[in-house]
């Protein structure tokens, strides 16, 4: 009796263990040393793995079945926190409020086990955390979770966020050139972006469609690197400064997303 009992919990571990949830295609199939998680699972924090994403942009959180198995016969759930956004059940779809019209899955993957969600025009309530939870039978598995996070702006570049006080101050002495540091964080192009410079209400720079317009006061004493653009560096240069001391912010745009960044210049006398 014992023996026949030890065997019945051996079939119904290989059960349990029948497929499991990865978030790289690549990582399909290979073999893991991580149970999937069981409906009475206690939930463990999710790695911070996930794409970075402008707001009004589309996204893909990936998702896929190791190994590769049919989950059109499978009940899939995606969520954010506690709220379920997405159900696919006996072949028909639920979308989750605040989400109608903009998460669907890839039906002709669902064959390769591609479970993977897109979500159309991300607002910036859409940033977080998602998890997918598979059902089977009585076997449930549910991924890592993915995140979508947002591109920021920063003062330095991304190594060292972790120093920069709020807001950053730069030091010069009167009469010389200055360089007022905006950083876009994860590095990105923005070439196509609009970027404004700000001191007080007043834009003193403008940067939109290629072309430069500088503020009243300011003429020939404001620049960008544009050629470091590229590499998102959207630092304002600012030549032969004498009372323009003070807060100054940077205000960069590109479609529905905002960032922004405030910089505090001290000024101080010649030597």
């Amino acid at each position: 009796m014992l023996g026949e009992k030890k065997e019945e919990m051996s079939v119904i571990h290989l059960h349990v263990s029948e497929f499991k949830l990865v978030s790289r295609s690549e990582d399909v199939g290979k073999p893991s040393h991580v149970e999937p998680l069981k409906p009475t699972s206690k939930q463990q924090s999710s790695p911070d793995f996930g794409p970075h994403v402008f707001c009004g942009h589309d996204v893909t959180l990936p998702c896929y079945l190791s190994p590769e198995t049919s989950a059109v016969a499978m009940e899939i759930r995606w969520f954010k926190g506690t709220d379920c956004i997405y159900l696919y059940l006996n072949g028909q779809v639920t979308e989750g409020r605040g989400y109608e019209g903009r998460v669907s899955m890839f039906t002709d993957e669902l064959q390769r086990g591609n479970v993977s969600l897109s979500l159309r025009d991300v607002q910036r309530s859409d940033y977080g955390e998602y998890r997918c939870e598979v059902t089977h039978g009585g076997h449930r598995v549910k991924n890592d979770g993915v995140r979508i996070k947002e591109f920021k702006l920063f003062s330095l570049p991304e190594n060292y966020h972790s120093l920069i006080p709020q807001p950053f101050t730069v030091r010069a002495c009167a009469g010389n050139d200055v360089l007022l540091p905006g950083f876009l964080s994860p590095k990105t192009s923005a070439v196509a972006m609009e970027i404004r410079w700000f001191k007080g209400t007043d834009c003193l720079y403008l940067y939109q469609n290629g072309q430069v317009t500088e503020g009243r006061g300011y003429e020939g004493r404001v620049s960008m690197l544009t050629d470091e653009l590229e590499n998102g560096n959207v630092s304002l240069k600012l030549k032969d400064y004498q009372s323009d001391g003070g807060e100054y912010r940077c205000e960069v745009t590109y479609g529905k997303h905002k960032m922004e960044n405030k910089v505090h210049l001290h000024i101080e006398g010649k030597y």
